[in-house]
């Protein structure tokens, strides 16, 4: 038995400094190009782009893009098409990602096709955090009927305070309803989270240390809890 939890606490440190690895070296290159990048993602034309290479269902057109430039190349290795193709196919990962405003804003996934994954900013839910709150749960929801999406899929630290998963539900269910989509919410229990997770999440602890007491908590093992909240998009 001791043994068992010899190597189980190994796997926790390795897989922690893993994932704070990552992090940080993302981090870094946020502080670099954040700023443009930012500015791209959640510019018109990258919602535009989200939209359309989302609703052809993201991952199969990338990996569809991919495997045609393969096979292009070996049928044609001499045509110049294939190098201007190679270029236009380097765009269509961009088109997986979006950020509903520049700053302090959701920033939605769709690498796993139509389930978009959506990450929260880590706000103080100020009185303009909250507008802007519901200005973007409305975007999403109409850009989640445009894609023809599946769910909508929320995992933070920030929903475990009772106030935030208020906000978010109500703001969904609203913005559902003035829109006409039929959606069905799951709101999960607060669970700690992983080794690699603490890791990657440990570059924002400054942030979290800055907001009000109780938005963020740990469980018995020191690791950040988080909550799951699930949207269903329900289509006739």
């Amino acid at each position: 038995m001791t043994n068992v939890r010899a190597v189980r606490s190994g796997v926790d440190v390795v897989g922690s400094a893993v994932g704070r690895w990552v992090s940080l070296f993302l981090a870094a290159g946020n502080r670099v190009v954040g700023g443009v990048v930012s500015r791209v993602l959640s510019s018109r034309a990258q919602r535009l782009w989200f939209i359309a290479v989302t609703r052809g269902n993201a991952l199969v057109v990338v990996l569809g893009a991919a495997v045609s430039l393969k096979v292009a190349g070996w049928l044609f290795p001499y045509s110049g098409l294939v190098p201007a193709l190679t270029l236009l196919a380097s765009l269509l990962p961009m088109g997986m990602w979006l950020r509903l405003a520049p700053k302090a804003s959701f920033l939605v996934s769709s690498l796993y096709g139509r389930q978009l994954r959506v990450h929260l900013p880590d706000t103080s839910l100020t009185v303009r955090d909250v507008a802007s709150f519901k200005q973007q749960t409305e975007s999403l929801i109409r850009i989640a009927q445009l894609t023809r999406a599946k769910t909508l899929h929320f995992d933070s630290p920030l929903l475990v305070a009772g106030s935030t998963r208020q906000h978010l539900r109500r703001y969904l269910e609203s913005a559902a309803s003035r829109h006409g989509a039929n959606i069905t919410i799951d709101v999960g229990d607060a669970r700690e989270v992983d080794a690699v997770a603490q890791g990657s999440l440990s570059v924002h602890a400054e942030r979290y240390d800055v907001l009000r007491g109780g938005r963020i908590s740990t469980g018995p093992n020191g690791r950040l809890l988080t909550c799951k909240v699930l949207v269903r998009m329900h289509y006739a």
